[in-house]
């Protein structure tokens, strides 16, 4: 027997037995322990250690010491003992809990006595109806979700994870989070319901949501490409619709969207295209489509470097000229919005716009402050700012003397007198220290008799060898000035009268004579007569022969006339006999043909004439002389100027037919032939499934496509025959998670698959970095305070943490029948073996 069949125990023995066995050896009895008794304890001890493990009490064979084959001829030792109690007591370790009350106390014997094998066989029946125990249960919590409760290891229980709070119906399930070692018994990470196996832990799980509100998206100078036209629309985050320009405006082409994101390129596919793609944010979103007038535009910088011809969106620099000491560069002036930096930049960058702009380098004066010294007068000081004005006075002559001239020593050298032979002078400091010295000459009396014919004297000094001025006025009643007289001779017939003063004093008389009737012959016209000096005389031309204007006057002895080109007017008579001429011109008849400026015109007159527009599809080339005589301008050019020359004339405006182009669009409408010069619009053929317009190619160059960029473009201006072809691209999609860092640097929206440095913060007072928690699987080296994570395809977190500086970090290594404590001096991947139970 080896426990296969469970054999009745029997455990009633009582004293009375014992007696009765000793009296009775010849008799087999319960008082006596005999082979059979032996092998049924031995037999029924494997039958509970198999049972316990069929039931599942233990989770491994038992193994025991065990003899199933005792015979009336073997007598038990106390090793046999021993061992026969040990499997007995093992089974008894190994049993529920809950039973131990009702076993019976089994001690240690060499000795079979009928306690001992009433207490042996009774447990082991109660061992053999013992209960199951009760499982270990471990707690399942789910945030966000169905399936909390309580469950025994290996238990699959279903998880479901719920929209919560009033956004609920705008969440969308994103992933399920929790500690790595647990996600890893989740059935699907990513799926809303799903399956969660319980372990030997508690678990936390949260189901994570992405809140997905409708979006308002509104475009400016565009609309939505689905055939609707709509401007506004609501989009859900994540949806990808297409969007268009309007057509450019006069003169201008399509350049960019414009959005307030540096990082507009996450939404919209290709910026620079007119026809593209936008992928919906998480937030409204406004585009406006942004033209500009093409070509190149020119800088113009005044008084320093940098002119030049520039596109929209290059950014030249200008500089301020050289300074030198006396002056400073203080700013920048004119167009000054477009700069990028301060006005007061010397060298500063520039934002070229669309368009032609100045800007100019201007320059502070650096002023010194000077002392200015007067010898022989007043009016000097310290500390004058060099341009500041001064007022001097020079000291009194002395007898037989007059003031002659300022004389200037010293550094001011860009001083100045209001007059350096005035006594009393204006003076402007200089860039420097200044001696003034007044200085004084001999000085002789000038006497002036019958000034203005009134017999009267004046006197007046003057220094030798300076210039004197003298004057009187020329009419004074029925007088009229003749000459100065000197000692009995004539000196001069001006009124007005200069002269160098001698070395000794000098008279000067006016003489005045009664005014002289001259003679005004006014030829072809009114106004004849006998007028005296100075007199005004009203004249006019006869009228004009037919076919004839007047055109101006001609005249002799005249002191004056109001207006030339007057056939009325006033002239002033001179000092001799006078005559005055009207000049006339002869008209002549202009015809312009297919132009403007068909009139009647005096001989020689100078004006423009213009042709008519063109006729459809026709230019003009030129300005034809049909009849007469004409000077002619640039006859090439259609606002034309000329000169009436001696006869009438017919002009005629001649045009020429446009040439035809022919123009073949590749991938896109507008093919086709055009006249000379016309602005044609193509439109590129809608990108096949999941390509994009990139450009137009082919002959493109000179700026003879509006934009290269724009999937809606224009031929500017055709004047060949032109072939053009639309490109496409598959665009590279690019997706952006979030990353939070606690403790730490590096949070923001991150490029999937790419790699992001992230640094701990500094540790508190006392404790120093210990490793990074959270959604680590991705960090290089969760131990380092600066290391790098490839970003996921996923939102994650990850946590800065610390600990005490003189703390000892013990990682836990779970072994087979047992624990061991790794030093925190080896990493995770170290291998270990358990040395015991």
């Amino acid at each position: 027997m080896n426990g296969t069949e469970w054999i009745k125990p029997v455990y009633d023995r009582t004293s009375g037995d014992v007696l009765h066995a000793q009296d009775n050896p010849q008799e087999i009895s319960k008082g006596a322990y005999n082979y059979e008794d032996l092998n049924r304890i031995e037999n029924n001890t494997r039958y509970v250690a198999d049972d316990m493990l069929k039931r599942g009490i233990t989770t491994e064979y038992i193994t025991l010491n065990s003899k199933y084959n005792w015979s009336n001829k073997d007598i038990p030792t106390r090793t046999d003992m021993n061992r026969i109690i040990n499997n007995v007591l093992l089974l008894q370790a190994l049993s529920n809990l809950e039973i131990l009350d009702d076993l019976e106390t089994i001690q240690t014997s060499s000795q079979m006595t009928w306690i001992l094998a009433n207490a042996i066989e009774k447990n082991l029946e109660i061992m053999l109806n013992q209960p199951l125990p009760e499982p270990d249960t471990y707690y399942l919590e789910i945030v966000n979700g169905t399936g909390s409760g309580y469950y025994t290891e290996d238990t699959v229980v279903d998880i479901v994870g719920v929209p919560y709070g009033d956004q609920a119906s705008f969440m969308i399930f994103d992933r399920w989070v929790g500690d790595a070692d647990d996600l890893q018994y989740v059935g699907d990470v990513y799926a809303q319901q799903t399956t969660f196996t319980m372990w030997h832990k508690d678990v936390k799980l949260e189901a994570r949501f992405k809140i997905n509100i409708p979006r308002t998206f509104k475009i400016i100078n565009g609309f939505i490409n689905d055939g609707s036209g709509d401007t506004e629309r609501t989009f859900l985050p994540g949806d990808v619709f297409d969007i268009q320009a309007n057509v450019a405006p006069d003169d201008k082409v399509f350049y960019q969207w414009l959005f307030n994101d540096d990082n507009l390129e996450r939404y919209v596919t290709a910026p620079m295209a007119s026809t593209t793609s936008v992928s919906m944010p998480d937030a409204d979103l406004t585009l406006t489509a942004f033209y500009i007038y093409p070509g190149v535009h020119y800088l113009n910088v005044i008084d320093g470097n940098g002119s030049g011809y520039y596109e929209y969106g290059d950014r030249p620099y200008a500089s301020q000229n050289p300074s030198s000491e006396k002056y400073i560069f203080s700013n920048w002036s004119y167009d000054t919005q477009y700069l990028d930096g301060e006005v007061t930049d010397p060298y500063v960058g520039i934002n070229m716009p669309d368009k032609n702009i100045r800007l100019k380098a201007n320059y502070s004066y650096n002023y010194s402050y000077n002392t200015v010294t007067v010898i022989n007068g007043s009016g000097g000081g310290e500390n004058l700012r060099e341009g500041s004005t001064i007022q001097i006075v020079g000291d009194q002559a002395m007898e037989g003397e007059g003031f002659d001239y300022w004389s200037i020593s010293g550094e001011g050298g860009l001083a100045w007198y209001s007059d350096i032979q005035d006594k009393t002078a204006d003076f402007v400091v200089g860039d420097g220290d200044a001696i003034i010295i007044a200085m004084y000459g001999p000085a002789h009396n000038v006497s002036i008799t019958n000034v203005n014919n009134t017999g009267n004297v004046s006197t007046t000094q003057h220094v030798e060898g300076h210039q004197v001025s003298i004057s009187t006025e020329k009419y004074v009643g029925d007088y009229v000035f003749d000459h100065w007289e000197e000692n009995g001779n004539t000196i001069s017939s001006s009124n007005p009268y200069r002269f160098i003063m001698s070395t000794s004093d000098r008279t000067f008389t006016a003489v005045y004579k009664l005014k002289t009737t001259f003679t005004l012959t006014v030829n072809n016209g009114t106004g004849s007569g006998e007028y005296e000096q100075g007199s005004a005389v009203v004249i006019r031309a006869n009228d004009p022969a037919e076919d004839f204007v007047f055109y101006r006057w001609n005249y002799s002895g005249i002191n004056g006339i109001v207006s030339r080109y007057s056939q009325q007017t006033s002239i002033t008579m001179g000092d001799e006999d006078c005559s005055c001429t009207p000049e006339y011109r002869q008209l002549f008849d202009l015809t312009v043909i297919n132009g403007t400026g068909t009139g009647t015109y005096r001989d020689g007159y100078w004006f423009s004439i213009d042709a008519n527009p063109p006729p459809e599809n026709y230019r003009f080339s030129h300005w034809q002389v049909n009849s007469g005589s004409v000077i002619l301008g640039n006859i090439y050019a259609s606002h034309m100027y000329i000169t009436i020359s001696g006869s009438d004339c017919t002009l005629e405006a001649i045009y020429e037919e446009l040439p035809l182009y022919t123009l073949n669009v590749e991938g896109g409408s507008g093919s086709g032939q055009y006249r000379h010069g016309t602005r044609i619009q193509i439109v590129a053929d809608p990108a096949p499934d999941i390509y994009r317009f990139l450009n137009w190619s082919g002959d493109v160059e000179n700026e003879e496509l509006s934009n290269v960029f724009a999937s809606t473009s224009f031929v500017t201006s055709i004047s060949k025959n032109m072939t053009v072809k639309a490109n496409y691209f598959i665009p590279e999609k690019v997706e952006y998670y979030q990353l939070t860092v606690n403790n730490g640097s590096g949070t923001g929206s991150r490029k999937g698959a790419s790699e992001v440095t992230i640094r701990a913060n500094s540790a508190p007072n006392g404790y120093k970095f210990w490793k990074w928690t959270g959604d680590v699987s991705t960090v290089k080296d969760k131990y380092k305070e600066e290391t790098t994570l490839i970003m996921p395809l996923y939102p994650i977190t990850v946590t800065a943490t610390y600990i005490e500086e003189d703390a000892t970090e013990l990682f836990t290594l779970t072994v087979n029948y047992g624990k061991c404590e790794v030093p925190n001096n080896y990493n995770d991947e170290t291998s270990w073996e358990s040395t015991g139970d």
